[in-house]
């Protein structure tokens, strides 16, 4: 089995979704972008899991793809790529409540104490964080990032490849595009432009939000 991402995120999900996967199976950690620090080493290294910089002659059939924070297009670009050769584990975590009529993506995470209500989509790539609330009929599109404690309202659709940050409000009806970041604690009660970034009570623009990298470039930086 491969994690992709080596960090908080990668130990914070294996800690928490271990008794789900297969303790037979050979775990591989893999570094994104080169990114290492002996704190991180020593974490798996003491449970007798190794740290490759590619997944290059690795055989695995899953894996789950560990980088968090606003980096959802990185995210779901090395998705993507992964699923060449194995599947996404489900990781949906079992103190979350996820009304029956939701549809929410197997390739999402779900943190703890997270609430979806009825008839809301969360679509793949996504991060819904540690209490986390999504009221009625939202629509969260792919490889956003809903940072723990936020509360969406009831109607809101939220663009790809944007950030929630934690403890924000998002009022009813509000329509966020795509690339966006809404900084922590802010409350949102007007529409957001694609490409921006707010913050505050309520949300005022700050600056337009940095330009996404091509996919070559995220494969190439990733070696894969």
């Amino acid at each position: 089995m491969v994690i992709f991402g080596s960090g908080s995120f990668a130990k914070v999900l294996f800690l928490l979704f271990y008794k789900q996967f297969d303790k037979e199976e050979q775990f591989f950690i893999i570094e994104n972008q080169g990114i290492r620090n002996i704190e991180n080493v020593d974490f798996w290294l003491n449970r007798n899991i190794n740290i490759y910089d590619s997944i290059n002659n690795l055989k695995f059939s899953n894996f789950i793809v560990a980088i968090g924070n606003e980096y959802g297009f990185e995210r779901l670009t090395i998705q993507e790529k992964l699923k060449e050769k194995g599947y996404q584990i489900k990781m949906h975590h079992f103190s979350s409540y996820i009304d029956k009529n939701c549809k929410i993506s197997d390739e999402s995470i779900i943190m703890p104490n997270v609430t979806i209500m009825p008839l809301s989509e969360i679509s793949k790539g996504c991060i819904i964080n540690t209490s986390a609330t999504i009221d009625h009929e939202v629509f969260i599109d792919k490889g956003c990032h809903i940072m723990g404690s936020s509360y969406i309202a009831g109607r809101v659709k939220i663009g790809k490849w944007t950030t929630i940050g934690a403890n924000a409000t998002i009022f009813p009806d509000i329509t966020i595009g795509e690339n966006c970041f809404i900084g922590a604690g802010s409350i949102v009660n007007s529409n957001v432009p694609k490409n921006s970034i707010v913050v505050g009570q309520p949300a005022k623009f700050l600056k337009k939000s940095r330009n996404l990298p091509s996919k070559n470039f995220v494969l190439k930086n990733n070696k894969l």
